[in-house]
Order: structure tokens, then C-alpha cells, then sequence
């Protein structure tokens, strides 16, 4: 029986310890916010980190101590994790987040030290996510077939699930779509009667508007399955089967010859194992004298590297 007590004891000695050690890696990587302080509460007591005047204040509750050895292992993702579990809490997350990505020093800082144990585990955990023809069905199935009713509550009413085109800083976010939806089509440079290609439908605003205002006829393509059921019953409705063609199928296995060729926000999902494979795919698929305009993401140069390199909060939970 002593034996037992002293083995609880022991483990939670080092739980204690390996907390204590986490808090003070933590808080020490926090110090250096330059614009903006936390002040983190814990069983009553407040330890605060950042800036002497800071242009910002947010309050951070910890309600489990695991929530240190998470942000200390795994950083930013095991920050995101913890939150998850309710090991902490905050009165405003968005000024929180906003605070630690402004200041990059400290951002980049987070998945260093300590977190560089986890990294391998999150990498491999990635890299069997590949995006071949399976992993790809796999991993878009993840992300966009957790259902229209879900994503229909805070897109707007195009549902297009990309950057807008602001012409106006009055303009609603379903202007903005529709906005870049015609200048897309202008840099397309479409005439009556050309064959058009999209790669990634969506939820099938591009094509039908394509089909609708500029009259050609769009074959349309997602490896979605909510997706797709949703594009065709929008393209019905709206009576433009004779111009749109949805297909269920995967860039690569696409065939035929097209006028033009577009492809809004779908390359993030290609991965950059693929990058060549989808290039030689499109030029496969366009005229000679075709055109393709493709919209993306994009990041600074400098961070491209790393952020292909690193596992983070987006590749673990949200993007496979």
C-alpha cells in the first residue's frame, strides 16, 4: 500500500515539475510581446508578460495546468488543442490571436524550444495525408463535406469561399464575390461560345455565373461529395444544364481540350508534392492558344519554406 502512495506521489511530482518547467518556458517566450500584453490567471494568481504599455490587454484563464505542457511541446497547435479541452479560457481569442501573429518574433517562437519534440510526431501524422487520388478525396471529405447547412451559415449567399474584390469599402461580402466573379471572367478574356474548365466547383457560383453572363459553356470539376450534389442542384435551378457540366472527379484524371481554364483557391488543396503534376495537367487540357487564371493564397517568400515545412494548427484540425 506505501509502495502505491509513493508511486502516485512520485508521478505527481513530476507532473508538477514538468508543468513548472512548461509555465516558465511559456511565459518566457510570452515576454517579449512588444505591443501587447496577457496577464494569465491561475488558481488566483496573475503572471503578466508583454510590453510595460501595451497597445492591448487580453486575460488568459488556465483551468488545467496540462494546458503550459501542451503550448510548451507542441506550441501553437498544442495551444490550439488545449483550447478544445477547456484547459483555458479568454474574453476576447480574436485580440489574443491577432496580438501573438502581429508580433512575428514571438509567433515563430511558440513552435521553438520544447515544441520542436512534437514536431516530428505532427510531421508524420501529415505526411500520410498525401494528396494522392485517394488521400485527396480523403482529406477534402475532411474539411468541406461536414455539410452545406454548416457552411451556408457564415458564407454568404454566392457561397464562394475565397477572397472578394472590395471596388467600395460599403460593399457587402456577396458584392465583393461577385465582384471578383467578373473580374476573374475579364482577365479570362471569355467570348460566346468558348469551352471553360474549373477546377474546384465549390458549391458551383463561378461556373454558373460564367455560364449565365457570358454565355459558354463551363465543365465544372470537385472531389467533393457535398459539393457536388449541391453544384447540380444549383445549376438545375438556375436551368443552365445545357451549359454546365458537373463532374466528380480529380484534376488528374480530367480529359478533353479547353478554351480557357480557371481555378479559384484550389491549388492549397494540390500540395506542393503536386505542384508539377497539376501544371502539366492544365496545360494538357487547354488549346494552344488557351488561357488559364488561377486565384491562391499566397505568403511572403520568406515564410514559404517554413510554412510548407511546419505542421501547424490549420494543417492539423482544419486543411489536411
Amino acid at each position: 500500500m506505501n509502495g502505491k502512495v509513493l508511486t502516485l506521489g512520485g508521478t505527481a511530482a513530476k507532473a508538477g515539475l514538468i508543468d513548472r518547467i512548461s509555465r516558465s518556458a511559456v511565459l518566457s517566450r510570452l515576454q517579449n510581446l512588444r505591443r501587447g500584453r496577457i496577464v494569465f490567471v491561475e488558481n488566483g494568481l496573475r503572471r503578466v508578460v508583454g510590453a510595460a504599455r501595451p497597445e492591448r490587454e487580453v486575460e488568459v484563464r488556465v483551468h488545467d495546468p496540462r494546458f503550459w505542457s501542451a503550448v510548451a511541446l507542441k506550441g501553437s497547435v498544442g495551444a490550439g488543442e488545449s483550447y478544445m479541452q477547456g484547459w483555458w479560457t479568454t474574453g476576447d481569442l480574436t485580440v489574443l490571436l491577432a496580438m501573438i501573429v502581429a508580433d512575428e518574433g514571438v509567433n515563430e517562437g511558440l513552435d521553438r524550444g520544447l515544441a520542436r519534440l512534437g514536431a516530428p510526431i505532427l510531421r508524420l501524422a501529415h505526411a500520410l495525408r498525401r494528396n494522392s487520388l485517394s488521400g485527396s478525396k480523403k482529406n477534402i471529405a475532411a474539411h468541406y463535406d461536414l455539410g452545406n447547412d454548416f457552411f451556408s451559415l457564415w458564407l454568404d449567399p454566392t457561397l464562394m469561399y475565397s477572397a472578394g474584390v472590395f471596388r467600395r469599402e460599403d460593399m457587402t461580402m456577396e458584392e465583393a464575390s461577385i465582384a471578383k466573379l467578373e473580374m476573374m471572367a475579364e482577365k479570362m478574356d471569355i467570348r460566346p461560345g468558348h469551352r471553360v474548365l474549373e477546377i474546384g466547383t465549390g458549391w458551383g457560383a463561378f461556373a454558373i455565373h460564367l455560364a449565365a453572363h457570358h454565355d459558354c459553356h463551363v465543365t465544372t470539376t470537385t472531389i467533393s461529395q457535398k459539393q457536388y450534389e449541391f453544384a447540380r442542384r444549383r445549376v438545375r435551378e438556375a436551368g443552365l444544364e445545357d451549359r454546365i457540366t458537373v463532374l466528380f472527379e480529380d484534376y488528374r484524371n480530367l480529359e478533353g481540350r479547353f478554351d480557357k481554364l480557371v481555378s479559384v483557391e484550389m491549388i492549397e488543396a494540390v500540395g506542393p508534392q503536386f505542384y508539377d503534376t497539376f501544371f502539366r495537367r492544365c496545360a494538357d487540357l487547354l488549346e494552344p492558344d488557351g488561357l488559364m487564371v488561377m486565384q491562391t493564397i499566397t505568403i511572403g517568400e520568406r515564410h514559404f519554406e517554413r510554412a510548407r515545412r511546419e505542421v501547424d494548427f490549420i494543417k492539423t484540425f482544419i486543411f489536411p
